[in-house]
């Protein structure tokens, strides 16, 4: 018996820490799910500039990302991660690359916790969304990042983030910000940590999960999964990501470096 015991725990324990390495991991998670397919970007990554291999990957994703928010009628496109990491990279990744296609795009830092992607952009000190609800702002600010590219901050926080996301007035000002024909993409926080990217991706109707091979666990993608369903998403739609090759970047997206503390 004690054997026995010492196998099943044994099995259960690696099933834990068995990470998402393939597409057919996730359709071995559910089968209903929709693969975007694998970019080769780093979720860590301290700019959103973006190597040759990335650029080439963005550009395809991008195309299926507008095709899918055609399809579903979707003008808003919210993409966050299972756990912990920040979508924040492969976010402004894909804004530069529909952008460059000539989609008019809208990329807004929804992560009021972090504005990790305000932070790559150098607009960590920007007015942004939460500036703009708070003061009961007739709009919120807009910045050119490129032709075809605007950004919205996050903005400074004073108070309390989820009460900002689920505010009546968020939805208003994302929606004035976008102009007509237009595509925007949300970078928000992690499903598992917060309500946040429900709530958002619940007026989105397209939400996409950002997962890591090799990083992002099983155990966590399946319940990402059944999280963004919980929420009310019947179908969402997974993003692969992988550590790129050491490449030189090769065409620019809107970003800067993060300073280190040392600098």
């Amino acid at each position: 018996v004690g054997l026995f015991v010492g196998v099943a725990w044994a099995l259960l324990a690696d099933r834990r820490r068995r990470t998402i390495s393939t597409p057919q991991d996730l359709a071995e998670i559910d089968e209903s799910i929709t693969v975007l397919g694998v970019i080769p970007s780093d979720l860590d990554a301290d700019s959103v500039v973006a190597g040759s291999d990335t650029l080439d990957s963005a550009r395809r994703i991008a195309s299926l990302l507008r095709r899918l928010a055609r399809e579903s009628s979707s003008t808003r496109v919210v993409l966050t991660t299972p756990a912990e990491k920040s979508a924040a990279v492969v976010t402004a990744q894909l804004a530069s690359a529909l952008s460059e296609a000539g989609q008019s795009t809208v990329l807004v830092d929804a992560d009021l916790r972090t504005a990790h992607l305000s932070e790559l952009l150098g607009h960590e000190h920007s007015s942004g969304l939460a500036d703009a609800v708070l003061s009961r702002a007739d709009a919120v600010a807009v910045h050119p990042l490129a032709v075809q590219l605007s950004f919205v901050a996050a903005g400074k926080l004073d108070g309390d983030a989820g009460a900002v996301v689920i505010s009546r007035r968020t939805r208003e000002l994302l929606t004035d910000a976008a102009p007509q024909s237009s595509l925007s993409l949300l970078s928000v926080p992690p499903l598992l940590g917060s309500s946040d990217a429900g709530i958002l991706a619940q007026d989105a109707e397209l939400l996409v999960i950002v997962a890591t091979t090799g990083q992002t666990r099983y155990t966590e993608g399946r319940d990402a999964i059944a999280t963004a369903r919980a929420a009310g998403i019947s179908s969402p739609t997974v993003l692969l990501t992988v550590a790129p090759r050491p490449l030189a970047a090769e065409g620019v997206s809107p970003g800067r470096r993060r300073r280190s503390a040392a600098e």
